[in-house]
């Protein structure tokens, strides 16, 4: 070859064939363009295929790498890749059923002309709430009594819905906007007139002492002699309390160590705050808001038995029959483990009545 200042140079040409079918995609095709390229010697400086092409030598390279394409192309040749083999399924671990729908397991206890209907879960006025088991934000009530109210009418294949309703309307009503209702107020089963309404038990529990630190008493009233024990004033608390005290003053009065009686008033002082205090020894409480106090007041703990045991209630009118199947539906709320999360999701003990309760008044 000579270059471009009319020097002789030698000149290496290299001609690559491609193989005659290569893997496109999913498919073998054939192609057999070649790959030109020279060196110019000794300077061993590269020529392009452009150059190449110039020289004529595009052609001579074409028919060198075609000349056995027949003998050469493979139909689906083989792959190089290792052949992989699927695995066998194998049986995994079995998933436990989930937790069948009890909604309506319980629609029997239902009378026949409210089955499927809509339970009215009627929310209090401010006035007649109690905040233990109730809380009202912006029309809606969540807390103990609605969770369990749900619960129940679920059981009893009965939809919910909350209903406000004013004070002074009449709580005997059976119906709240035409639906079946039950009324989220907390009665006193031993002050509530039951030929007015039912009342359904929901919490039964003992009725205790809350005892300030360092404080010990046992179950017989004389361990109250010598202390000072808290309670509301009369008009403020139920009359066996007053009652009771009365008793177990003359007791210890008798045994030469009087006990002393610190009163107070709802607006006063809370009667676990004058015990975390040291205003008093001890106040009469029950589990539910006794387990309230411990959780603001560690540092007090729950001693000895007032009068027995005690229950909270709430009401349902008597005429479309639903008390004594609410009853039964907490009963089984309590059997299946129900009740007891949801007491605990607020913090409270499990005090599930003993049984089913309706118009029960405990001495």
């Amino acid at each position: 070859m000579i270059n471009a200042e009319g020097d002789p140079r030698l000149v290496r040409l290299i001609i690559k064939c491609p193989p005659a079918s290569e893997l496109v995609g999913d498919d073998w095709v054939s192609s057999r363009r070649p790959v030109l390229s020279a060196e110019l010697l000794p300077g061993r400086t590269l020529i392009s295929p452009k150059q190449l092409g110039v020289l004529g030598i595009g052609v001579l390279a074409l028919a060198a790498c075609t000349s056995d394409d027949a003998a050469n192309v493979e139909v689906n040749p083989p792959s190089t890749a290792a052949a992989t083999t699927a695995p066998t399924p194998t049986a995994g671990p079995t998933e436990a059923d989930p937790t069948p729908d009890t909604f309506g397991s319980l629609a029997d206890l239902v009378p026949e002309d409210l089955q499927g209907s809509v339970l009215a879960l009627g929310i209090p006025p401010e006035e007649m709430r109690s905040t233990v088991y109730l809380e009202v934000e912006d029309g809606v009530a969540t807390g103990v009594l609605p969770e369990l109210l749900q619960a129940a009418g679920n059981l009893l294949g009965l939809e919910t819905e909350q209903r406000e309703f004013n004070n002074g309307d009449e709580l005997e009503e059976a119906y709240l906007d035409g639906d079946p209702a039950a009324y989220m107020v907390v009665a006193s089963p031993r002050g509530f007139p039951t030929s007015y309404a039912d009342i359904v038990a929901f919490v039964e529990y003992d009725e205790l002492f809350l005892l300030g630190p360092g404080v010990e008493i046992g179950d017989e009233p004389t361990d109250l002699c010598g202390l000072r024990i808290g309670q509301y004033e009369p008009e403020h608390s139920e009359p066996r309390l007053a009652g009771y005290f009365a008793e177990i003053s003359a007791l210890c009065e008798a045994m030469g160590e009087s006990i002393e009686l610190v009163s107070y008033t709802p607006d006063d002082i809370s009667t676990s705050e004058a015990v975390a205090a040291g205003d008093i020894d001890a106040a009469p409480t029950d589990e539910v808001m006794g387990a309230r106090a411990l959780s603001d007041f560690p540092e007090l703990s729950l001693g000895g038995h007032v009068t027995g045991r005690g229950t909270s209630t709430f009401i349902v009118g008597q005429e479309h029959g639903l008390a004594e199947p609410l009853a039964e539906a907490l009963h089984e709320l309590a059997a299946n483990g129900t009740y007891e999360e949801i007491m605990a999701s607020h913090g409270m003990p499990n005090v599930a009545p003993s049984e089913p309760m309706v118009n029960v008044v405990e001495d």
